[in-house]
């Protein structure tokens, strides 16, 4: 099976696992960066952007990895501008660009 086609099918799989459980960070986090490596970057974006919002604030191991993927894909999107509300760890601040 071609890496593409596995990760599409890990991608199906976290969906899933999000119908059944939508506050499920890890997965939340993982089908972002299913979503990431198939170039669906905005899509990456709002999964960790929602992983983050559930959180509350609360750090985490897996927020602070969802923050450095955050800014992995806003560099991919050519979104300098939001690079600073990432690493300040401003979720509120991206309502403007991003459903989530």
């Amino acid at each position: 099976m071609a890496n593409s086609s596995r990760t599409e099918e890990a991608v199906s799989s976290y969906s899933r696992a999000l119908e059944l459980k939508p506050t499920f960070t890890r997965a939340r986090y993982n089908l972002g960066v299913g979503c990431l490596n198939i170039g669906c970057f905005r899509e990456a974006a709002e999964h960790f952007l929602s992983g983050l919002s559930t959180h509350g604030g609360a750090e985490t191991k897996i927020s602070t990895v969802m923050w450095d993927t955050l800014r992995r894909a806003l560099i991919c999107m050519d979104r300098p501008d939001l690079l600073t509300a990432a690493a300040e760890r401003r979720v509120e601040a991206f309502r403007d660009d991003f459903e989530f």
